[in-house]
């Protein structure tokens, strides 16, 4: 799915930018900070709120970008990413997903400085932790094995501006399409009334640094 992804999104590139004299190949590094949450879909009927509520994170990526004479491009961006949220009725308890992402993005360069990206974001969970916060200690417990659903498909949106050569920040927002985790609502019999899936969502702050510049020209 993600070969099939990749080559239809730079045939597009290529043929869109068939006119073009030069393109750019960006190499670069970005970090971010996140505003991380899961997301329960229905919430149990008996709670009085949301099960979760969001927590501080953070992530660390590299990217390659095509940027042809034109508008368009297309960014990969494989990094680490650590996603979850803080309990919503306890505050002292969390939960830690570390993943491996990879997003796959379609650029369109509204002005020479600013572009916007989507497209999907594809990332495994290499282990999952609830974290309890006691007096004078704190916990973690890994429980990935409750959280088996390890590879995660997502979709990205965000706006990126260059403040200057080499240096850019950006605003992203990422929704999970794919669940990580299916709960049972109970019933006073015990009996199940009904299930709820967790989705894991994001809001990211970015800071990135280009390392080198390619440019190439077409040959006629």
């Amino acid at each position: 799915m993600i070969i099939k992804y990749l080559l239809v999104l730079i045939g597009f590139v290529l043929i869109t930018s068939s006119n073009s004299n030069a393109q750019n190949l960006n190499i670069g590094l970005f970090t971010g900070y996140d505003v991380v949450n899961i997301l329960q879909k229905p919430w149990d009927p008996s709670a009085s709120g949301p099960p979760f509520r969001h927590r501080n994170s953070y992530n660390m990526n590299c990217f390659i970008s095509y940027k042809s004479k034109g508008i368009w491009g297309f960014s990969l961006e494989p990094g680490f990413m650590q996603k979850g949220a803080v309990n919503g009725v306890n505050n002292m308890c969390s939960w830690e997903f570390n993943y491996l992402q990879m997003p796959v993005l379609t650029d369109v360069y509204v002005l020479n400085r600013l572009l916007v990206s989507v497209g999907p974001e594809f990332s495994y969970m290499l282990n999952a932790k609830a974290i309890s916060v006691y007096p004078g200690h704190t916990q973690k417990d890994d429980v990935s094995s409750i959280y088996n659903r390890k590879f995660e498909l997502s979709a990205f949106i965000g706006i990126k501006f260059m403040i200057i050569n080499g240096i850019g920040v950006g605003l992203g927002y990422n929704h999970g399409l794919t669940y990580i985790k299916r709960v049972p609502f109970y019933g006073d019999q015990s009996q199940i009334l009904g299930w709820g899936r967790q989705y894991n969502q994001y809001l990211q702050l970015r800071l990135s640094f280009i390392i080198k510049t390619l440019q190439f020209s077409n040959l006629d």
